[in-house]
């Protein structure tokens, strides 16, 4: 079979992986039936499997080529125990897409996103779907479909995330002017600031590498890529070390914390009350959100982000 067409079904697996993830967030949840998101889940493990199947009949598997298969599946065993199904079908999409190229990928990810946030925004804009709200410090916040107000303006960060990575050296101003005013609109109804200015910190580095034509130095770098490659591990241990010092009440990081709205004290007290658990754990988070009835969930406010 064409390398090409195996791994169509790897597309077909994250589309549909998507489509499930995205809408059981919005208030489709409570218009489609449970049988719809079993659905899609199925759908997506049968056709990546099948692409693992394909990819592994393909190619000659060496003895340790096949020990880490073994030891990802005893992982992935553990995770889908852990933390349930979707999470453990996110790392087999990793594990087993290495041979993918993440350019293709990452086209279908940023279209699937862009319809599906079209399509739960504009059927809560025309009373397909319930646009809950709220009202914070006088300004009305719209959850535009979904079960909390952020969820919109998270994905619409992605998706400027993602087309800033694939168009990285040959950026057309419409475009980043489009998702300058998607991003906007966004912020305006939800006032989601986080994802917001991540958005447009990205529009305009997107904007700079273009000008400057900087994208090929970035590239030759190596110590620009390894730092981007543990940019993750830094910020996780940079945040470590800021709640460990604010547990040691220390002035200044008080008013840090005032500042995040009581981001680092929540940090501090999640630590306190769960720990860390080495194969993840399931928290049941209280914010602002809505639960999975659509309802407003009751109890002490308790969520980190």
């Amino acid at each position: 079979m064409d390398k090409s067409i195996a791994k169509q079904f790897y597309n077909i697996a994250i589309v549909f992986y998507l489509i499930e993830g995205v809408l059981a967030k919005s208030f489709y949840s409570i218009l489609l039936p449970d049988l719809f998101f079993k659905g899609c889940m199925l759908l997506s493990i049968l056709s990546l499997f099948i692409f693992i199947a394909i990819d592994m009949n393909e190619k000659s598997v060496k003895l340790n080529q096949l020990l880490i298969f073994l030891f990802s599946l005893l992982f992935l065993l553990i995770f889908y125990w852990r933390l349930g199904m979707k999470v453990a079908l996110f790392f087999v999409f990793i594990i087993f897409g290495n041979n993918v190229k993440f350019d293709n990928s990452a086209k279908t990810v940023l279209a699937s996103l862009a319809i599906l946030l079209s399509i739960v925004v504009l059927s809560s804009k025309i009373g397909i779907i319930e646009n809950y709200y709220v009202i914070e410090r006088g300004q009305k916040r719209e959850f535009l479909g979904f079960f909390y107000m952020l969820y919109p303006m998270s994905l619409m960060a992605s998706i400027t995330f993602l087309y800033a990575y694939l168009n990285r050296s040959n950026t057309k101003v419409k475009w980043l002017l489009f998702l300058t005013a998607a991003n906007t609109l966004l912020f305006l109804l939800t006032g989601a600031r986080l994802s917001f200015a991540c958005s447009v910190v990205t529009i305009l580095f997107s904007l700079w590498i273009k000008k400057k034509n900087i994208y090929t130095v970035f590239r030759k770098k190596k110590i620009i890529r390894i730092a981007m490659c543990l940019c993750f591990i830094i910020a996780a241990l940079f945040s470590a070390l800021l709640v460990f010092a604010y547990s040691l009440d220390i002035d200044f990081l008080e008013t840090i914390n005032k500042a995040s709205e009581e981001r680092i004290a929540l940090t501090l007290k999640s630590l306190k009350l769960y720990g860390v658990n080495l194969f993840g754990q399931s928290i049941e988070w209280i914010g602002n959100g809505l639960g999975k009835d659509g309802k407003v969930i009751t109890g002490e406010y308790l969520y980190v982000d």
